[in-house]
C-alpha cells in the first residue's frame, strides 16, 4: 500500500499568485485526510523550489513554510527553468507518488484524494470508493489493473476549443500523479537549453511516460489551469479558443531547434529502452556475457509489433550465441502458446571470437540453454546444433514468418544462408540481416557481410521490399 506522497511546486517571480496556489494544495491535502480512512498513516509533504526569484516570492514562501510543518523550500542559486526546478523538488522529496503544481495553478480539493486512490493497489474485496465534496457526490470504481500514472481532466474558466483542451491535458504536469520510480526511470524533465528554448520539456516528459508506463485517466476535473495577465496561458488564449490551424502560434520556434529537441528525445528514449531491457535481464537472471543485440530493440519493436502474440508463428534464427535475441523474442513477440522458434548455431564461435576467453566459448551452449529455460518458454524452442548451410537444406519450405541471419560474417556464408533460407520464408514474411555496417572492416571484403547482403538485395530486388537499411537490413518477402 502507498504510504506517502509529495507535491512539487516550482516557483519563479510569482509573488502575486504563489500563496493562493499553496493554499489550494493545503486544501486538497485536508480533503484527502478527511476522506481517506487511513490518512493518519500517510506522510504528506509540499516541496517548493524557488528558482532564483528576484521579487518577493521567496519571502512569501518562507513565511508559508513556517506556518505549515510539512512544507519545505529549496533554493536555486540561479534560474534554471521549471523542468529543472521540478527535478530538484523530486530529489529533495520522499513521497512514493509525485504531484506537480506550478505556482500559478490550482489543485481542486478532490485532486490528491482521487489520484491517490486510483494509484493505490486494489485492496481485496473492495471495488470502489466514495467521493463526496462540494463538486461531486459519486462512487468511483477502482481500476482492475495497476496504473503507473494518473491523469485527470483540467478545469479552465475560459472556453477552450476541444482540440486544445485535449492537448493541454496531455502536456501539463499539473494534472499528473506519477509513481516515483517512473519519474526516476525516465530521469525526470529535460534540462537542456534546447528544450527550454522550445518550451517542450513538459510534452517530452509526458511522451516518455506514455512510452514506458501505463497511464490511467479520470474524467473528473481535479485541477485548474489559471489564466493570469501575461502568463503562458494568457499569451495563448486566442490560439486555444480557435480550431487548430486558424490561429497564429505564439512561439515562433525555428524548425532546426525543434529537430534538435526531437533528436535529444529520441536518443534518450533509446537509452532508456536499453536500460529497461538490461534491468529486465537482471530481474530474470539471464547470464549474458556479450551484448550485440539491445541497440536494435527499438527497431525490432517497430517492425515486429504486428507479430506479437499471434498464434502459430514460426521464427528461424541463424546464429543464436547466448540466446539474447531468442529470449527477447520469447518475452515480447512469441508470447502465444503456439508460437515456435528454430535456432541454428554451432555453439563453437568463429574466427572473430578468437579474443574471447576459451571457457566462455566452451560454455556457450550451456548458457544458451540456461537463458532459454529462464524465459519459461523452452518448449517453444527447437535448437539445432550444426553448420547453417547444412541444416537449412533439411528444413521445410514456406514455413517461417520471420528469419534472422546473424551467423557467420564471411560474405560467402551469409549469401548462402540467405539464398537457402529464401524459400523457407513465407510470402509477407520478414527477413533481418545483421552486421550490414559491421565496423570490423577487413581488407578483404569477402570477410564482411555487406558484400553478400548487397548481392542478395540486387538479385532479389523485384521480390522484396526494403523496410529498413542501417546497421541491420530488414526486408519483406513480396513473392516467391
Amino acid at each position: 500500500m502507498l504510504s506517502s506522497f509529495s507535491v512539487i511546486v516550482p516557483a519563479f517571480n510569482c509573488e502575486n499568485v504563489v500563496v493562493r496556489t499553496l493554499e489550494s494544495i493545503i486544501q486538497s491535502i485536508d480533503f484527502f485526510q478527511k476522506s481517506y480512512i487511513h490518512s493518519q498513516l500517510i506522510n504528506a509533504e509540499i516541496i517548493i523550489v524557488d528558482d532564483a526569484s528576484i521579487d518577493n516570492t521567496l519571502s512569501l514562501v518562507d513565511e508559508f513554510v513556517c506556518k505549515n510543518s510539512f512544507c519545505n523550500v529549496v533554493n536555486h542559486s540561479f534560474n534554471r527553468g521549471a523542468g529543472s526546478a521540478r527535478n530538484t523538488g523530486v530529489k529533495n522529496s520522499q513521497g512514493e507518488i509525485i504531484f506537480f503544481c506550478d505556482a500559478d495553478d490550482l489543485f481542486l480539493p478532490e485532486h490528491i484524494y482521487v489520484c491517490f486512490m486510483l494509484l493505490q493497489d486494489k485492496p481485496a474485496n473492495i471495488s470502489s470508493f466514495q467521493l463526496a465534496s462540494d463538486n461531486y457526490n459519486l462512487t468511483i470504481k477502482l481500476p482492475e489493473k495497476r496504473f503507473d500514472v494518473i491523469r485527470s481532466k483540467v478545469k479552465t474558466q475560459d472556453k477552450i476549443h476541444p482540440y486544445w483542451q485535449d492537448a493541454i491535458e496531455k502536456s501539463l504536469p499539473l494534472n499528473l500523479c506519477v509513481r516515483r520510480e517512473c519519474h526516476e526511470f525516465i530521469e525526470g524533465f529535460f534540462e537542456d537549453e534546447i528544450h527550454k528554448q522550445t518550451k517542450t520539456e513538459d510534452c517530452a516528459y509526458q511522451a516518455l511516460l506514455s512510452k514506458f508506463f501505463t497511464i490511467g485517466k479520470t474524467n473528473l476535473e481535479t485541477v485548474e489551469y489559471i489564466r493570469y495577465p501575461d502568463n503562458a496561458f494568457d499569451k495563448q488564449i486566442t490560439k486555444f479558443q480557435l480550431p487548430p490551424g486558424e490561429s497564429q502560434e505564439l512561439y515562433h520556434i525555428k524548425p532546426n531547434l525543434l529537430e534538435q529537441a526531437y533528436k535529444i528525445e529520441e536518443e534518450h528514449f533509446l537509452y532508456l529502452q536499453r536500460q529497461q531491457y538490461l534491468k529486465n535481464c537482471i530481474y530474470k537472471g539471464y547470464q549474458f556475457t556479450q551484448d550485440w543485440f539491445s541497440i536494435h530493440i527499438c527497431l525490432w519493436q517497430q517492425v515486429l509489433k504486428n507479430f506479437a502474440n499471434l498464434p502459430n508463428l514460426k521464427f528461424l534464427e541463424i546464429g543464436s550465441w547466448e540466446g539474447r535475441a531468442t529470449s527477447w523474442l520469447l518475452d515480447n513477440i512469441l508470447t502465444h502458446e503456439s508460437a515456435k522458434i528454430t535456432c541454428i548455431d554451432t555453439f563453437e564461435g568463429s574466427c572473430e571470437h578468437q579474443n574471447l576467453d576459451a571457457d566462455c566459448i566452451k560454455s556457450l551452449e550451456t548458457r544458451f540453454e540456461f537463458n532459454i529455460a529462464l524465459t519459461g518458454s523452452a518448449d517453444k524452442v527447437e535448437k539445432i546444433v550444426g553448420i547453417s548451410q547444412e541444416v537449412l537444406r533439411t528444413l521445410s519450405l514456406d514455413t517461417y514468418d520471420f528469419l534472422y541471419i546473424d551467423g557467420s560474417h564471411i560474405a560467402s556464408n551469409v549469401l548462402e544462408d540467405a539464398v537457402l533460407s529464401w524459400r523457407l520464408v513465407k510470402v509477407k514474411g520478414v527477413i533481418i540481416f545483421d552486421d550490414y555496417n559491421w565496423p570490423e572492416v577487413q581488407n578483404n571484403l569477402t570477410q564482411h557481410p555487406k558484400l553478400a547482403i548487397d548481392a542478395f538485395l540486387t538479385i532479389f530486388r523485384d521480390k522484396i521490399q526494403i523496410v529498413f537499411k542501417g546497421y541491420q537490413v530488414i526486408i519483406q518477402k513480396l513473392t516467391s
